[in-house]
């Protein structure tokens, strides 16, 4: 006999114990149920299948030792305080394993003979960096065969390397002895670089953007940054200006990232950075002689833009005459013009503009002139903080307004100094030995190439006006170090004339990085009269 056939001791209460031999495989439907008395049952290790409800309603039936080989269990086949125990490592226990409701609860818990304790099903736990995923398998046991994905191993910890950073890999662990499986799924996803746009400032007018990504076991292999419609450009920094004030813009940042065996991909951080409203503070008009005045207004603008000025008119003028509009010049946030040969019999206003790229105009408020209340005002002379260097070159940018006395002469004074020595933020000394630029236009915005320096030095450079009747002005002291590599000597020239052509003097790409030749994007070219032009190069 090799089964125990359907209600073959229903409700034989008269029976108290039993003992099943090797040679039975199943135990049929209802084969013990309603067996009240039986308290101990043996059951051979040739057991295979156990059907529905063959022990239930056994209520004195306490715990039964499972042979090793039974691949069913029906979900009704013991009474709920009917304890099963199991040995290790056996089919049995994989089966029981499997016997979940739907909610993926045991039907059954296995219990160990010898010890009365639970035997936990396997799982694994995942640990992850960047490219590796380390797996520990959980309550291993040396009776089974286990495999991860397909592949068969033998240890209980184990890693997946070269995976992909911020990638969501499934992983299916497979238990098996012969042809039972417990099958375990789930999946581990590695860690994230986490490119974002980490900082940016802004002015109206300017947005420079920082990104930064979370450094651990990927190789970042190339980092780019894009401004809005702009192409991209290496590092992780931007820079741009001419925009529009209170306006959003959106920076994305890529990083490419090598994660082993040539394999690469690339990540994207994208933020919302945000320009500033314009603020307009004009200041009362500077009447240096009858006719001629200095306007001035501040702004929190890019120190680059170049599209800034002033708009002037009578303030009786209806709006068919149009107002006369002049450029002027940006300096630490301060934009100042000269309005020359007004007419000393009407009252006038005027009031700053920005133009910005996009050709939107952005005003500030009027301000009334009355171009006879003259007072003395000494000249404005400021240094730009930017000093273009090439090797022994270095490419200087001042700014000179006259006041009521007419300047007479113009330029730079600049001289080599000790390394660590502190500027002023107004030339207070000037060193005997400081040698002299005079430039042959007494314009607004000046330039000049200081050539023949001594390379890897230290110098300090000074704006100067002097003026008709002797006195002299200076702007701040600006320090720069000559670079190794020596470009030739331009001509010191600040302006044009009208028999000077105007050429370029430097280009920048748009992180304010010089470039030697036109780059792919946008490109900022400066020219010899100070003026400087955005242009896309294809």
């Amino acid at each position: 006999m090799t089964s125990i056939g359907y209600k073959a001791f229903y409700g034989f209460s008269g029976l108290t114990s039993v003992t099943i031999g090797d040679g039975v495989t199943n135990i049929g439907d209802r084969a013990f149920s309603g067996c009240k008395n039986l308290t101990e049952v043996t059951i051979g290790n040739g057991m295979t299948s156990i059907d529905y409800n063959a022990f239930q309603g056994c209520d004195q039936l306490s715990s039964v030792l499972l042979s090793d080989n039974i691949v069913s269990i029906s979900e009704f086949a013991f009474s709920s305080n009917t304890k099963l125990h199991v040995n290790k490592g056996s089919k049995t226990l994989l089966t029981l394993w499997n016997l979940k409701d739907k909610n993926g609860e045991l039907i059954y818990r296995p219990y160990e003979k010898e010890s009365d304790m639970e035997i936990l099903a396997p799982s694994f736990s995942t640990e992850t960096t960047q490219t590796t995923a380390k797996v520990k398998i959980i309550n291993w046991d040396d009776g089974y065969t286990y495999s991860c994905n397909g592949v068969e191993t033998t240890e209980k910890e184990f890693n997946y390397v070269k995976q992909k950073p911020a990638f969501k890999q499934d992983l299916t662990l497979v238990v098996s002895k012969d042809d039972v499986q417990y099958v375990v799924s789930g999946s581990y996803t590695t860690q994230s670089l986490l490119p974002r746009i980490e900082e940016w400032t802004a002015t109206a007018s300017s947005i420079s953007a920082v990104g930064a990504y979370t450094e651990d076991d990927a190789k970042v292999v190339a980092q780019s940054i894009q401004f809005g419609a702009y192409n991209a450009v290496d590092g992780n920094e931007v820079s741009t200006y001419g925009l529009d004030p209170d306006s959003r813009y959106t920076v994305n940042y890529y990083i490419v990232v090598d994660y082993g065996g040539e394999n690469t991909a690339t990540y994207t951080g994208t933020g919302d950075v945000y320009t500033q409203s314009i603020r307009f503070s004009t200041a009362q008009p500077k009447v240096v002689s009858e006719g001629n005045v200095i306007v001035s207004s501040t702004a929190n603008l890019d120190e680059n833009e170049d599209n800034v000025g002033f708009e002037w008119r009578c303030v009786d003028w209806t709006d068919e005459f149009p107002s006369n509009t002049g450029t002027a010049y940006l300096y630490d946030g301060t934009i100042e013009g000269y309005i020359k040969n007004m007419n000393t019999d009407k009252l006038w206003k005027c009031r700053p503009y920005y133009l910005s790229d996009r050709g939107i105009y952005h005003y500030g408020d009027w301000m009334g002139i009355d171009p006879t209340n003259t007072s003395y005002f000494e000249a404005t002379v400021h240094t730009y903080s930017k000093v273009t260097i090439k090797g022994n070159t270095a490419l200087v940018k001042g700014y000179a307004l006259s006041g009521t006395d007419e300047v007479k002469v113009q330029g730079f004074k600049y001289w080599r100094t000790n390394r660590g020595g502190t500027p002023h933020n107004k030339a207070v000394f000037i060193p005997t030995e400081a040698m002299t630029v005079e430039l042959n236009n007494k314009q607004q915005m000046m330039t000049a190439t200081l050539s023949d320096l001594e390379y890897d030095s230290e110098y300090c450079c000074v704006a100067f006006v002097t003026t008709v009747d002797g006195n002299t002005y200076y702007g701040e002291e600006k320090t720069f170090v000559t670079g190794g590599n020596p470009t030739g000597i331009q001509d010191v020239e600040a302006d044009k004339t009208t028999e000077d052509a105007v050429i370029e003097v430097a280009r920048y790409n748009m992180n304010g990085q010089q470039i030697s030749s036109p780059q792919k994007g946008v490109n900022i070219i400066r020219y010899s009269d100070g003026t400087s032009k955005k242009i896309y190069v294809k």
